[in-house]
C-alpha cells in the first residue's frame, strides 16, 4: 500500500513538472500560465480521487495536448503571433529605441559643464554603459519577457534583434580641457577607435544571448 501511494505521488509530481514545461515551451508564461495550471491541477486532482494517474491523464489529456491547446486559444488571430518572427524584429528595433532614450535620460540633466562633479559622473557612466549597459539591457528585456505570453519566435527574434543592435552602442565623453567647448560627448554605434576588449566582451555577451535563446522556450 505505501509503495502504491508513493508511486501515484511521485506521478501527480511528475505531471504537475511536465505541464509546467509544456506551458513555457509553448511561449505561456507568468500569471497566465499560473492561472492555467492551477486550473488543471485541480480537475486533475478531482480526477485521481476515483482513478490512476494514467486515467486521470487519459480524461484530462496530456501536459503537451493541453498547454498546445491553450496557446492555439492565447495566439490564434493576433497578427504579430500569424508573423513572430518578424514582429519579433520590429519588437526588438521598437525596445531598442526606447533603451536609447531610457539610458540618454541622466545625461540629459547632468551634463554641464559649469559643474565640475557632473563631468566625472559623465565620464564614469560612459564607461560603466560601455561594459555593462547593453547585458542590462538583455538580462532586463529576458526578465520582461519571462513574465509575458508570447510564441518562442517572437520571444527569440526579440531579443535576438534588440541584442544585435544595443550591442553596438557606445559612449565617449572627453571633458573640457581648454575651456567651453573644448569638451565632447559622442554616442552611438561603435563610435571612435574600436575597444579590441570590450568587442569581445560585446561578442561574447551576444553568443551567450544566443545560446540562451535557443535553449530557453
Amino acid at each position: 500500500m505505501h509503495s502504491e501511494a508513493a508511486t501515484g505521488v511521485d506521478a501527480d509530481a511528475a505531471f504537475a513538472g511536465e505541464l509546467k514545461v509544456a506551458l513555457r515551451r509553448r511561449g505561456l508564461r507568468g500569471a497566465y500560465a499560473a492561472k492555467l495550471q492551477a486550473e488543471w491541477l485541480g480537475h486533475y486532482a478531482n480526477l485521481r480521487d476515483n482513478s490512476t494517474a494514467e486515467e486521470a491523464i487519459a480524461r484530462l489529456g496530456s501536459p503537451d495536448e493541453l498547454a498546445a491547446s491553450a496557446a492555439r486559444t492565447r495566439f490564434e488571430g493576433r497578427w504579430w503571433c500569424a508573423w513572430p518572427v518578424a514582429a519579433g524584429v520590429l519588437a526588438g528595433v521598437t525596445a531598442f529605441l526606447l533603451a536609447t532614450a531610457l539610458c540618454l535620460t541622466p545625461l540629459t540633466f547632468l551634463l554641464d559643464p559649469e559643474v565640475a562633479w557632473t563631468l566625472s559622473f559623465t565620464a564614469a557612466y560612459a564607461q560603466v554603459f560601455n561594459w555593462f549597459g547593453a547585458l542590462a539591457g538583455l538580462i532586463a528585456l529576458g526578465w520582461v519577457t519571462g513574465r509575458l505570453s508570447s510564441p518562442p519566435r517572437f520571444r527569440r527574434a526579440l531579443i535576438l534583434s534588440f541584442a544585435l543592435l544595443v550591442l553596438t552602442l557606445s559612449m565617449i565623453f572627453n571633458p573640457p580641457s581648454g575651456g567651453p567647448g573644448t569638451g565632447s560627448f559622442v554616442f552611438g554605434s561603435f563610435v571612435g577607435a574600436p575597444d579590441y576588449l570590450l568587442l569581445a566582451f560585446r561578442f561574447a555577451v551576444f553568443v551567450a544571448a544566443f545560446q540562451w535563446c535557443r535553449r530557453a522556450a
